[in-house]
This record gives C-alpha cells, sequence and structure tokens, in this order.
C-alpha cells in the first residue's frame, strides 16, 4: 500500500519512511528476522515501483538506492531488536537484585490492588 500511494503521489512526498511501521511491528513482535524480510520485501516494492516511473542514466544508481534503502532498514531493524532484547535483560536483572534483597519487596496494581510482584522475602 506504502508502494503505491508513493507511486500515486509521484515520488514527490518520498514515502518510503513510511515503510518503518511495518518494519517497527514485525521486529518487536516476531523478532529480527521477520523484519528484515519485511525490509526486504518493502525495499523490493519500492523498487518494482520506482523504476517503473523514473529513469536514471545508469541501472547502477537504482540499485545503488535500493541497497542503501535496504542497508538503512536493516540497521533499524538490528537496532530495534537489540533494543528489545536490553529490555528484557534489564527486567531480568531487576527482578534478580529485588529478589536477593533482604527487604521485603512488592509491586501493587494501583487500582485493583493485586500484587503483581513479590520478592520471596515478602511470600
Amino acid at each position: 500500500m506504502i508502494a503505491a500511494a508513493d507511486a500515486y503521489t509521484g515520488y514527490e512526498i518520498r514515502l518510503s519512511i513510511l515503510y518503518l511501521g511495518p518494519l517497527t511491528l514485525a521486529t518487536w513482535s516476531l523478532g529480527r528476522a521477520a523484519g528484515i524480510v519485511v525490509a526486504i520485501v518493502a525495499v523490493t516494492a519500492w523498487l518494482a515501483s520506482f523504476v517503473s516511473e523514473h529513469l536514471y542514466s545508469h541501472v547502477i544508481y537504482l540499485y545503488w538506492e535500493g541497497a542503501i534503502l535496504v542497508c538503512t532498514y536493516a540497521l533499524f531493524v538490528l537496532l530495534l531488536s537489540r533494543l528489545k532484547q536490553a529490555l528484557a535483560h534489564s527486567d531480568d536483572r531487576f527482578a534478580k537484585v529485588v529478589d536477593s534483597l533482604d527487604a521485603m519487596v512488592f509491586v501493587e496494581d494501583a487500582q485493583s490492588r493485586q500484587i503483581l510482584f513479590a520478592n520471596p522475602r515478602y511470600r
């Protein structure tokens, strides 16, 4: 849909930035491999629609732009997957530290008053 919208506007707006939405969703929910696949599909769709409207003086420029775009998207996917992994590890480290405290610690939902987390000392 993004490639079609980009072609419809005549590439005056350059909507390729909108591919970051599907890349983010795929990477965050399905992982790095899914993000890379979506990046490749996005660039392929962009190239297929863009080549029909724009002629470069040499075909290498089209492929160069496609390669830069796929590298940019891949870097975005790698950084996002690394962020998700770092967040998961920080949660694990936090829980490990709280579990090892001699003090009683618990986390309670403010509305339901349900205990969400309690360390062994509290339990």
